[in-house]
């Protein structure tokens, strides 16, 4: 009975999620005193972060936002002592005027987050999927006009024996530094274009971020360049204020 239980359930596994949970949460509470703040999170986990990460993130949802099932609001009493509802002491809510309660934290939907520029405040995604499927644009030396507003897209750039060996040596990754080719492109090869212009790794493979982990602007009049995490964390809380707290504000 014991060698059956073990199979469906790892007790170091859960031990492990507990951990990391707690080291999570411990930052989030460290950043929030420093700055006087409390957390907004993004309240859906992406389909395809690995089960175990899935976990974690669930657990520390869980002891910030409120829910209704039992055992999620037993988790977030007992780690914060029996607290369960604050009240912020300026912040209204935007429909009713009452104060925001939290639980300490609020959540909301990270969709779209991870694609919109933090510094432009546009997405090219959701630009390109307001066009027929059916559509063709015309890309001119990696240049693509799209509603009057231009998107730059690269491609990677063929190397040579000795450019590869070189790049090999630095231990550096291929990027994506070619203008993409000239032609006409269906609606749907551009959006797979734009998602990897998008989301690209760090240059250096010997550096800490994940292969795409860096955000690149693709709309030609702004190019931010910065941490995708870092850039979605910003569209979250804008996203927040937005819904929550600015009345008349649009979605961002």
């Amino acid at each position: 009975m014991r060698q059956k239980f073990q199979a469906k359930f790892n007790i170091n596994m859960s031990e492990l999620r507990e951990n990391v949970a707690g080291n999570v949460c411990h930052q989030i509470n460290r950043l929030c005193a420093y700055y006087n703040a409390f957390p907004v999170l993004e309240s859906f986990v992406p389909d395809n972060l690995n089960n175990q990460i899935k976990s974690v993130y669930k657990m520390v949802v869980n002891r910030y936002v409120w829910s209704s099932t039992s055992a999620h609001k037993t988790a977030r009493t007992q780690f914060w002592l029996g607290g369960e509802v604050w009240e912020h002491p300026f912040l209204k809510m935007s429909k009713d005027k009452k104060p925001l309660i939290l639980s300490p934290g609020r959540s909301v939907s990270g969709k779209g987050t991870s694609q919109r520029c933090s510094c432009c405040g546009r997405n090219a995604i959701d630009m390109l999927k307001d066009i027929k499927k059916d559509s063709k644009l015309a890309v001119l030396n990696g240049t693509v006009t799209v509603n009057g507003t231009q998107i730059v897209l690269h491609e990677r750039a063929v190397e040579s024996h000795d450019e590869f060996r070189k790049r090999r040596r630095k231990n550096q990754r291929p990027s994506l530094s070619q203008p993409l080719s000239s032609g006409n492109y269906k609606i749907d090869d551009l959006l797979s274009i734009v998602k990897r212009n998008l989301r690209q790794a760090p240059a250096d493979k010997r550096s800490q971020g994940t292969t795409v982990s860096r955000y690149h602007c693709v709309f030609a009049d702004c190019g931010n360049t910065m941490h995708a995490d870092e850039n979605a964390g910003i569209n979250i809380g804008e996203k927040f204020l937005a819904e929550v707290l600015l009345p008349g504000a649009e979605s961002v």
